[in-house]
């Protein structure tokens, strides 16, 4: 019974150490830069809009 815990534990143990960590770990970045890339193209989106409404209103007698 001992013998066949301390094999899955290994096998558990060896399967998490050849995990590919790095791969989750870029994944996540990707997420994360996603979402800063969304945030930054609202915030563009916005000032082009501003920008356009500024230039009308100037042209305006």
């Amino acid at each position: 019974m001992d013998k066949i815990n301390h094999y899955v534990a290994k096998m558990i143990f060896l399967g998490f150490a050849t995990f590919p960590w790095k791969r989750l770990k870029k994944a996540k970045n990707t997420v994360k830069q996603r979402i800063l890339q969304q945030k930054r193209s609202k915030i563009h989106v916005k000032f082009t809009k501003m920008q356009r409404n500024f230039k009308t209103y100037e042209k305006r007698p």
